[in-house]
C-alpha cells in the first residue's frame, strides 16, 4: 500500500477525481453530485492505493483566519 499527496492541476490529481467513480455504481446519486473543492482553503489531498490501484481518498482543509 502507499499514500499519495497530490493537489489540482498535479499529473496524479485524476486518481483523486475519478474514485468516487470507481466506487461506487453509475446510477448512484453520488455521481451526480459534482466536486467542489474550495481551493483556497485546501491543504492537500491524499489518495490510498494498493497495488497501484486507488482504494480511499480524504482532502483536508486549513480553514484558519490570520
Amino acid at each position: 500500500m502507499e499514500i499519495i499527496k497530490t493537489m489540482p492541476g498535479d499529473n496524479r490529481f485524476y486518481l483523486f477525481e475519478d474514485l468516487p467513480k470507481r466506487l461506487y455504481p453509475a446510477e448512484s446519486i453520488r455521481n451526480t453530485q459534482p466536486d467542489n473543492y474550495n481551493i483556497a482553503f485546501l491543504h492537500a489531498c491524499y489518495v490510498l492505493l494498493d497495488g497501484g490501484e486507488p482504494k480511499a481518498r480524504a482532502a483536508l482543509y486549513q480553514n484558519l483566519v490570520y
